[in-house]
């Protein structure tokens, strides 16, 4: 977070907390925006677009993943994408077992072929 702003905690438990915020979220996002316009991200701008046609879009009923995440970490690694197997035939889609987690390596352009990730 911006060590300049003081902003609420982790924690939300009334509506308090909700509205603190609300107040500084626009800040956060403007203070990211503007980071981002200085120090692209073609990466993340792609998985950003990976997410949204495979979700959101026409094709988002003939695709056999959702994406659950981008760029989740924990201490045992980084993750580009985190996604559900889920079959986009009709019948196997409206089962409610089986899934399989999917992690995605995304790579983008010509600089990313010398990356050992």
């Amino acid at each position: 977070m911006a060590p300049w702003l003081n902003h609420p905690g982790a924690v939300i438990s009334a509506g308090s907390d909700v509205d603190a915020w609300l107040v500084v979220m626009p800040i956060l996002k403007q203070t990211m925006d503007i980071f981002l316009g200085r120090h692209p991200k073609e990466e993340r701008e792609v998985q950003q677009l990976i997410l949204r046609d495979n979700n959101f879009e026409g094709v988002s009923r003939a695709t056999d993943y959702y994406v659950c995440d981008i760029e989740y970490a924990n201490p045992q690694g980084r993750f580009d994408l985190v996604a559900v197997h889920w079959p986009s035939n009709g019948a196997v889609r409206k089962k409610q077992d089986g899934r399989r987690l999917v992690l995605v390596e995304t790579k983008y352009g010509d600089g990313a072929i010398a990356d050992p990730a």
